[in-house]
């Protein structure tokens, strides 16, 4: 019989530690539960869940075995059993637990995407010929050459290096996804002495254009068996699902936790765990595994720069410029790394670094044609500081240039526009800009409310009140769309309504915006109460 007391004990601190998203407390607790009252329903279950988040194999593996010879075939639970047969290479076992999309009638996105590449290096494990045939199974997707850099990999540890040089020869790395494979590929090929293919690998990486990544990441190693190579797909899988919005941050945790349980020593993998963590707001164990991360990396690196963003997220600017580009180390030259690291020191207010950043990111894209989106935000992102130091001709002018250099950029054209809006400049300019962005991002709740208040600001109420009403439906907590709708609503004549936006405003609201609510919904609208 059950310890019915100590299972209720240790049941409520469970709940507790789940939903203050304390999963170490959690995994603790639920043992304890498992230990009193084996048979709670859905335990096993939460029991996975939690040793997920605190990245415990051991408990994870023996909740996923409970999970299974129930009957409860969950897919979390198959990838642990995956990871678990890999790390004993048990490859047999490993095969049953592969995801064979086939044998379930091919309805499971993840299956397919795990399956066909980890069969192929379970038959590179097992010697068998030809283990890219798999990756045919991946069907159409469009131009992305990542298979064929799969293929290439696969081949090399197979033993077909000639087969596997030829191949990666005729392939260029294009995407996000296929530099990792390239850059891992080309050390392979170091390692094995032949330094010309690593060359080529490596030159054809200098030169790709697309996703390129920051060259402050620590250098790619070689695939030295089948648990790395599945441990870099896993890796890659984790990365796209915690970078993508509206995806699943669960399948994000699920693929990372499962390429480090692999592979704990690959700083992709490491990376995209944290990341993971991240989107699963498991915060402090992300700055660890980050902070373990940088080891003996030169300064500004990949794990450094992400801590620091992070940092100034929880709001702590003076270590987060600290963590980012440490006394006495230089800025490293590279736009996408110098663009993060200004964000950061905006944030922190240390307008003096961001502006001197921003300068470097004008100067590197100055006659770079391909650049011309990156400038474009580098210029706004200057001007927003500017802006803020209420040095608006300045600022006016590299909006300007912004506008010039992406004229079909919506939210450049409607930051332009609502910051010479704001200060009643050049009205027309600004409405026409506001108007053009608009036309190209109708969705865009932000740019429809600068067009509903650039309305509003013109006195035309009629069509202020419908694109401001879609605006607030777009973004309903939104403090400043709201004012908007309040005091066009008030213009309009609907003044309980008004008085209802001003209040939903006031519930997000800054202290000037506060006051000037309180205000309004005192004595109404006036001149004196207007929205800036």
């Amino acid at each position: 019989m059950a310890d019915d007391s100590r299972a209720i004990r240790a049941g409520a601190a469970a709940r507790l530690a789940e939903e203050s998203g304390d999963a170490r407390s959690a995994l603790a607790a639920l043992v304890e539960v498992a230990s009193a009252d084996p048979a709670s329903q859905g335990l096993a279950g939460r029991l996975l869940d939690q040793a997920l988040l605190a990245g415990d194999l051991r408990r994870a593996t023996e909740a996923a075995n409970r999970m299974w010879l129930a009957g409860e075939q969950r897919f979390d639970a198959r990838i642990v059993l995956l990871v678990d047969a890999m790390r004993r290479a048990d490859w047999r076992a490993a095969r049953s637990f592969s995801g064979d999309s086939t044998a379930r009638g091919g309805v499971d996105l993840s299956a397919r995407l795990v399956s066909p590449v980890v069969l192929g290096w379970i038959d590179v494990a097992q010697r068998e010929a030809a283990p890219d045939r798999h990756l045919a199974r991946f069907g159409r997707m469009g131009d992305d050459p990542t298979p064929q850099w799969l293929g290439a990999a696969m081949l090399l540890l197979a033993g077909n290096a000639d087969e596997a040089r030829a191949r990666a020869a005729a392939l260029r790395p294009v995407n996000r996804t296929s530099q990792h494979v390239a850059g891992r590929l080309a050390a392979s090929f170091a390692k094995r002495g032949d330094a010309a293919t690593a060359a080529l690998l490596r030159t054809s990486l200098v030169t790709a254009k697309a996703g390129r990544e920051l060259r402050v990441q620590p250098e790619a190693a070689p695939i030295a068996d089948a648990r790395q190579g599945t441990a870099l797909w896993f890796a890659m899988l984790g990365d796209g699902f915690a970078r993508t919005p509206n995806s699943s941050k669960e399948l994000a945790l699920i693929f990372a936790r499962a390429a480090h349980w692999l592979d704990a020593s690959d700083s992709f993998g490491q990376l995209a765990l944290a990341e993971a963590l991240v989107g699963r707001e498991q915060i402090a164990a992300a700055m660890e595994l980050l902070q373990r991360g940088e080891g003996k990396l030169p300064p500004g690196n990949a794990f450094a720069l992400r801590r620091a963003e992070l940092l100034a997220e929880a709001g702590d600017f003076k270590a987060a410029l600290a963590a980012a580009l440490p006394d006495g180390a230089a800025p490293v030259d590279d736009p996408i790394w110098l663009t993060r690291f200004a964000d950061v020191a905006r944030r922190a207010g240390d307008d003096a670094v961001a502006l001197q950043t921003f300068d470097l990111l004008l100067a590197q894209t100055a006659a770079n044609r391909e650049a011309a989106g990156l400038r474009a935000a580098v210029l706004i992102a200057k001007a927003d500081v500017l802006v803020r130091q209420n040095r608006w001709p300045e600022a006016r002018v590299l909006l300007d240039e912004a506008v010039a250099v992406d004229p079909d950029d919506a939210s450049t054209l409607n930051y332009a526009g609502y910051s010479a809006l704001e200060r009643r400049d050049n009205v027309p300019e600004a409405m026409a800009r506001i108007e053009r962005a608009w036309a190209l991002d109708r969705r865009n709740p932000a740019i429809t409310d600068s067009l509903g208040w650039a309305y509003l600001l013109t006195g035309d109420i009629e069509r202020a009140v419908p694109l401001l009403e879609q605006a607030a439906r777009g973004e309903p907590g939104n403090a400043v769309i709201s004012e908007h709708l309040g005091d066009a609503l008030w213009k309009s004549g609907r003044r309980i309504e008004a008085r209802y936006a001003w209040r939903v405003a006031a519930l997000d609201a800054e202290p000037a915006m506060a006051e000037r609510l309180a205000a309004k919904l005192a004595d109404g609208l006036t001149d004196a109460t207007l929205a800036p």
